[in-house]
């Protein structure tokens, strides 16, 4: 529970942290960039009456996302690159606190228009997660066994791709990977 909390207060501080860093004035800089930078805060509590027939566990919940991209665009070659970061945990009646999000994504694309809407593109693609995650099994006694099951980098998804892309409008992109070892 202390870990989980840890993580939570940590992710929480990245995320201030990069929100109050200074932007420069986008007149100053090279317009060729786009970035973007977006994260939250949640906190949730569900509370049910014993008189509430429609059932429900009382449970409180913290999570939080991190997510920011910068694409470059020159002429006919661009350069994409992602961080998504998901974490929270969630404490229901009768339980101790347990991660109910846990990702951390990062993706960097290379890509060469071809025409209109089609480009030819190389990805590579990295996929963990945060914090070790956990199987619960109820016991005969009524207690429940936590047996650890993955860790920070276990697993870890590594996930290079070449192939062509379709991209109608600035919202929608359809990445079709020829080859993908």
């Amino acid at each position: 529970m202390t870990k989980n909390l840890c993580l939570s207060g940590i992710l929480l501080f990245m995320v201030v942290f990069a929100h109050a860093q200074e932007i420069p004035n986008p007149a100053a800089t090279d317009t060729l960039w786009k970035t973007s930078v977006n994260f939250g805060f949640n906190f949730n509590q569900a509370t049910f009456s014993d008189n509430w027939t429609g059932g429900g566990v009382n449970s409180i919940a913290l999570s939080s996302l991190f997510n920011s991209q910068a694409n470059y665009k020159r002429a006919k070659w661009s350069w994409d690159n992602e961080r998504d970061m998901l974490y929270g945990i969630i404490n229901n009646q009768g339980q101790d606190f347990r991660k109910s999000q846990d990702r951390i994504f990062l993706d960097s694309k290379v890509g060469y228009d071809i025409s209109g809407k089609w480009n030819g593109y190389g990805s590579l693609t990295f996929l963990t997660q945060f914090a070790p995650g956990f199987r619960y099994e109820e016991l005969p006694n009524g207690g429940e066994d936590a047996r650890k099951i993955s860790d920070f980098l276990a697993p870890a998804f590594l996930t290079s791709s070449i192939g062509f892309e379709y991209v109608p409008t600035d919202y929608f992109t359809l990445r079709l990977s020829t080859f993908s070892p």
